[in-house]
């Protein structure tokens, strides 16, 4: 083990810091374990530093609306500026916000905060938030009801979100990792409005967006830009087609893997590491590569990821 590097993955929240450490020390390959909200956030600052770890810091566009932008808006307020279509709804809209906590005033610049990628961080239209208020996923709590309402996170609001921690990462000069869905337009004006050409260090993660914007963002950032794929999941010949047209238009040196698996969901190290194996194989059967090449060229490209070169 050790070659191939972990580009994208989780840790369950409940999770106490002292088994998370045992987790990752028994890790010989490199992990970006994503923060998404403020519970996975200050596990992951609690672990002492270790060769292996990447440590992020970011909000998932899941959580987004948890968090506030405008100090001065009371719990009402916020919730109707961040929720699109409180005013539609105001009975199910008011169970909901019964549910939900006092936001959070978002706050990214203590000193003390150790991070060395920014991340989870997005736009997602297609998310509904569940009538728990937040996802269980990946904070491992069980909440008695996981169905879905009718209210989206107001797109709007997930660009503040995103937009403020994009100018962190410019400011800190580190690597971002990004959540899209049905937003690849959207995303890449935010991204310009900070980043010109190839002043960026970005990894579109578990991407699936359509070869048109795929083109797009190759154009704007022909060195900076990375997509990652976790292919040990694909069980579809459809799904398969989809990353192969894809890797036909991605160049190779722009591509990265990932689990987008909590660690700790994993038996062992060599459990997690033989999915980053599969995809590793698969990558090089997509793009008529031999086994060694792929994973040459992936421990390249991960290094130039985050180390920005």
């Amino acid at each position: 083990m050790g070659r191939i590097s972990d580009a994208h993955c989780h840790v369950t929240s409940s999770l106490d810091v002292e088994t998370l450490a045992s987790i990752l020390k028994a890790r010989n390959f490199n992990c970006c374990l994503m923060s998404t909200y403020w519970k996975d956030w200050e596990l992951i600052q609690q672990v002492r530093p270790l060769r292996t770890l990447l440590k992020s810091q970011g909000v998932h566009p899941w959580f987004s609306h948890l968090y506030r932008v405008d100090k001065t808006l009371s719990k009402v307020e916020h919730y109707k500026t961040a929720i699109s279509g409180a005013n539609a709804d105001p009975e199910s809209f008011q169970i909901l916000l019964d549910l939900l906590p006092e936001p959070i005033d978002l706050v990214t610049d203590e000193q003390d905060a150790d991070f060395e990628i920014l991340g989870e961080v997005g736009l997602d239209k297609v998310f509904r938030i569940p009538r728990s208020g937040y996802p269980d996923y990946p904070t491992g709590e069980k909440k008695k009801d996981t169905g879905l309402t009718r209210f989206r996170v107001n797109i709007e609001h997930q660009k503040k979100i995103l937009g403020i921690f994009l100018e962190l990462a410019h400011r800190k000069r580190v690597p971002v990792s990004v959540h899209c869905v049905k937003a690849h337009g959207a995303l890449l004006e935010e991204v310009l409005k900070v980043y010109e050409g190839d002043d960026a260090a970005i990894c579109l993660h578990s991407y699936n967006g359509p070869i048109s914007q795929t083109h797009q963002w190759l154009k704007k950032f022909p060195n900076s830009i990375y997509f990652s794929f976790p292919l040990f999941a694909v069980v579809e010949e459809e799904q398969a087609q989809k990353y192969r047209d894809l890797l036909k238009v991605i160049p190779i040196d722009r591509v990265l893997i990932e689990t987008d698996q909590a660690i700790d969901s994993y038996e062992s190290a060599n459990a997690q590491y033989q999915d980053l194996k599969k995809s590793a194989q698969l990558l090089a059967e997509f793009t008529d590569t031999s086994y060694e090449e792929i994973e040459r060229t992936l421990e390249r490209n991960f290094s130039r990821f985050v180390n920005r070169c």
